[in-house]
C-alpha cells in the first residue's frame, strides 16, 4: 500500500511538473488566458462605430481608441477613449463630440511622452466629413482641458470632403496630421494635406501657411510619417513616399536620414508601417486564384525603391479564402504582426513567416481586426469589431495573445 501510494504521488507530481511546463511553454499565438474571459474582452460600441487600435499605457492599462455611437442613429459617432487593466477590467470610458449630434470618426491615435493621448480624425455637424478634427486625453482618460478648447481641436483645410489618413507625435510635443481632400474642381489634382500643430492644439504658423500645406503629390493621404534627423518629413502611402521639409516646404526628391519619430501603426485603409533604419514594410492585399485573396509583405527604402532581399512570400489567415491586411505592427526583436480581416500573422525581420506562431505563422479569428498593439511583454492584442447585421450593433473585440 506504501509503495503504491508512492509511486500514485511520483506520477502526480511528473504529471503536474509535465502540465507546469506546457502552460509555461504555450505557443506563441494562443490567446492569453489571463486576459478578460479566456483572452477576450468585448464591448457595446452602438450603431456602427469605427474601431480603431490599442495603447499600452506606462502602468500597463490598455486603452482603446474607437468610434461610439449611442444615439441609435447613424451618423452621430463621437471619439471614445475605452480604458481596461492589464487583465482585461472596465475602468473608464470617456467620449468626444465635436458637434451636438455631429458626426466625428476616429482614423489615427498615438500616445505623447508624457503619457497623453492623442486622437485624430474628421468631424461634422451633418453629413459628410468637413473639418480635421484632434482630440487629447490623459493618462487617466479625461480629456485634457489645456489642449485646444476644452481638449478639442478642429481645423478646415481647403477643398471638399477633408480625410485623415496619419498622425505623428513629436518629442517636442508638436503634432502633424496627414490628409487629403477634394479639390472642388475638374481636371485639378486633389492636395496632400499636413497641418502641424504646437503641445497647445495652435497651429504652428512657422508650417506651410499658418500651420497647413497642400500640395498635390503622387501618394494623396499618406498612411505613414516619419520625421528625419534633419527636422524633415517622409510621408509614405503605397509604394511612394514624398519628403516635406520641416517647414513644410516639398522637396523634388527624397533624402535618405535616420528616423527620429513615427506613427506606431497605419489605420485600416492601408497597412504601412516604418522601421527603425528608415525602411517601411507594407501588406498588401494581393490576388490568389479564382474568387480569392491574399497578404503580401513588401518593404521599401525610404526612396520608394524596393527592397529585394526581403521575403514577399504570400499568406493567408489561418488558411481562410479572403485575406485583406488592415493593421501592421513591430516587435522589439523585429519581427512584423499582422492583423486583417480574419486573423493574425507573423513574420521574422526577412519576410519569412514566422512557423512558431499559430499554425504554420498565422491564425484565424472570428472578427476583423483593424488594430495591433505590441505589449512591452512581448505580448499582442488585436481588436476590431462585429457588426449584427439584423441590429446593427457593433461589438469592440479585444483580444490577447502570447507572443513567446
Amino acid at each position: 500500500m506504501k509503495t503504491f501510494t508512492f509511486h500514485m504521488l511520483a506520477g502526480l507530481l511528473v504529471a503536474s511538473l509535465v502540465f507546469g511546463a506546457n502552460v509555461a511553454h504555450a505557443q506563441a499565438g494562443s490567446l492569453d488566458k489571463t486576459f478578460g474571459k479566456r483572452g477576450t474582452v468585448t464591448a457595446n460600441l452602438g450603431i456602427t462605430a469605427t474601431t480603431l487600435t490599442a495603447i499600452e499605457q506606462s502602468d500597463g492599462d490598455i486603452a482603446v481608441v474607437t468610434g461610439l455611437n449611442k444615439t441609435g442613429f447613424p451618423g452621430t459617432e463621437a471619439f471614445a477613449l475605452i480604458r481596461y487593466t492589464s487583465s482585461g477590467v472596465l475602468l473608464s470610458t470617456t467620449t468626444a463630440s465635436f458637434f451636438t449630434n455631429g458626426n466625428s470618426i476616429p482614423i489615427a491615435a498615438a500616445v505623447q511622452s508624457d503619457g497623453d493621448i492623442v486622437v485624430a480624425g474628421t468631424t461634422s455637424g451633418t453629413g459628410p466629413a468637413t473639418e480635421f478634427a484632434l482630440a487629447r486625453f490623459l493618462p487617466t482618460g479625461q480629456l485634457d482641458t489645456t489642449f485646444g478648447q476644452g481638449g478639442l481641436v478642429t481645423t478646415v483645410p481647403t477643398g471638399v470632403f477633408p480625410s485623415v489618413s496619419a498622425l505623428l507625435v513629436q518629442s517636442n510635443g508638436q503634432i502633424l496630421v496627414a490628409g487629403s481632400a477634394g479639390s472642388g474642381l475638374r481636371k485639378v489634382p486633389s492636395p496632400t494635406i499636413l497641418v502641424r500643430y504646437n503641445s497647445n492644439g495652435s497651429l504652428d504658423t512657422t508650417f506651410g501657411e499658418g500651420g497647413i500645406v497642400e500640395e498635390p503629390t503622387l501618394i494623396l493621404a499618406p498612411t505613414a510619417l516619419a520625421q528625419l534627423s534633419d527636422g524633415s518629413y517622409l510621408a509614405v502611402g503605397g509604394a511612394s513616399s514624398e519628403e516635406f521639409s520641416s517647414t513644410g516646404v516639398l522637396q523634388s526628391i527624397v533624402t535618405p536620414e535616420t528616423i527620429v519619430a513615427s506613427n506606431p501603426s497605419s489605420p485600416a485603409s492601408e497597412a504601412i508601417v516604418s522601421q527603425p533604419n528608415g525602411d517601411f514594410v507594407e501588406a498588401a492585399v494581393v490576388g490568389n486564384g479564382f474568387q480569392k485573396t491574399a497578404g503580401e509583405l513588401f518593404r521599401f527604402g525610404e526612396t520608394a525603391v524596393l527592397d529585394s532581399t526581403f521575403s514577399s512570400t504570400k499568406f493567408t489567415f489561418g488558411g481562410q479564402k479572403q485575406n485583406q491586411p488592415a493593421a501592421i505592427a513591430l516587435q522589439s526583436n523585429g519581427q512584423i504582426v499582422v492583423g486583417g480581416d480574419s486573423g493574425l500573422a507573423r513574420f521574422d525581420s526577412n519576410g519569412i513567416l514566422d512557423t512558431a506562431f499559430g499554425t504554420g505563422g498565422s491564425l484565424a479569428t472570428t472578427f476583423g481586426i483593424s488594430g495591433v498593439l505590441i505589449q512591452t511583454d512581448g505580448k499582442i492584442i488585436a481588436i476590431g469589431n462585429q457588426v449584427n447585421t439584423e441590429t446593427g450593433i457593433t461589438t469592440l473585440t479585444v483580444t490577447r495573445y502570447l507572443g513567446n
